[in-house]
């Protein structure tokens, strides 16, 4: 979730802000109906309603690391009630790539050992 204080959200009336995503998903007054405006946005929206901040209300268990921290380099990581979180989980190897290399893999000592037998 983004770090990026930019939320500014309407409690009551008043307008209260920068906030960033986690803060608003740590806010207890925060609900779906809750209006929120960043910088672009032409009026303010009820949060449940942009799909930046969907993660807002998302379970634990739902929320998945953001794409960009792979691309970046970065480990994705998350904030749980037992403290920051790092997931070490790698993308497990495309079996059918494996298989396929195998294959050629024994065609071509299969053709090597009736060449020289």
């Amino acid at each position: 979730m983004s770090d990026t204080r930019e939320w500014y959200i309407k409690i009551e009336g008043k307008k209260e802000g920068p906030y960033s995503v986690m803060e608003l998903r740590h806010d207890q007054r925060i609900t779906p109906e809750t209006l929120v405006w960043k910088k672009g946005f032409e009026k303010w929206v009820p949060i449940g309603k942009v799909r930046e901040l969907r993660k807002v209300f998302a379970d634990e268990e739902e929320l998945e690391p953001e794409q960009k921290d792979f691309e970046h380099g970065e480990l994705p990581t998350r904030i749980t009630p037992d403290g920051l979180v790092i997931d070490m989980r790698e993308e497990p190897p495309n079996i059918i790539i494996w298989i396929a290399l195998a294959v050629i893999l024994i065609a071509y000592l299969i053709y090597k050992l009736n060449s020289i037998l």
